[in-house]
């Protein structure tokens, strides 16, 4: 009776180490993949900012936090055209468990779960700046981000969500938010501007590019 729980248990702590053992080598891919993913992005945007003439400068936070004490919300800090009151927060998110949320049905502020919705928000209060931007990669994303995000969408007075393609190097949505961002930041900001016209000009935007595309 005791070999055989001896052997029980020795059988079981074996069975855990491996589990660790895997679970370990999981987290160190999906941390350094997230990694990668922010280093690339800004590489990206700056490529094409100087292709297209722009001033504007992106930068990876790293573990800096922002004003928010000990948060490190928002991955990527953009100025836009040069100017660092002209902020636009980015935050990259590869891991599928975060689901979009729905601001009219959960409390984002008490939720511990992250949603897309609260990340936005957060990420806009940490690093600054009118809007924000969050980036999911195609092959990872939650379901709900996929059925409400057809590759660009805007969320009315909080910011947009763009889905890129990393296994085929296509950053073309993260563009096209950020294209619609850079515009309304340049030239919304001196007045005032009506919320639902707003989301109707970005969305008929959105589908005239993605048609013309």
């Amino acid at each position: 009776l005791i070999g055989r729980t001896e052997n029980e248990l020795g059988a079981e702590l074996e069975s855990l180490q491996q589990r660790y053992r895997i679970e370990s080598e999981i987290l160190e891919k999906s941390t350094s993949k997230g990694v990668k993913e922010e280093t690339n992005i800004v590489k990206e945007l700056n490529a094409w900012y100087e292709s297209k003439g722009w001033d504007d400068i992106a930068f990876e936070t790293g573990a800096a936090p922002g004003n928010i004490p000990r948060n490190k919300t928002g991955d990527v800090v953009c100025h836009i055209d040069g100017n660092a009151e002209n902020i636009l927060g980015i935050e990259v998110k590869l891991d599928k468990s975060v689901a979009l949320g729905d601001i009219e049905t959960e409390n984002v502020f008490k939720n511990q779960k992250d949603t897309a919705w609260s990340q936005l928000i957060e990420t806009r209060a940490n690093r600054g700046g009118s809007l924000s931007l969050m980036v999911f990669d195609e092959s990872t994303a939650h379901q709900t981000i996929k059925n409400a995000c057809d590759g660009v969408t805007y969320i009315p007075g909080i910011g947009m969500i763009a889905i890129v393609d990393k296994a085929r190097n296509n950053y073309t949505n993260l563009k096209i938010a950020y294209s619609l961002i850079r515009d309304v930041v340049l030239n919304f900001k001196e007045f005032k501007v009506d919320n639902q016209l707003l989301t109707l000009i970005i969305k008929r935007v959105i589908k005239d590019i993605q048609e013309s595309m």
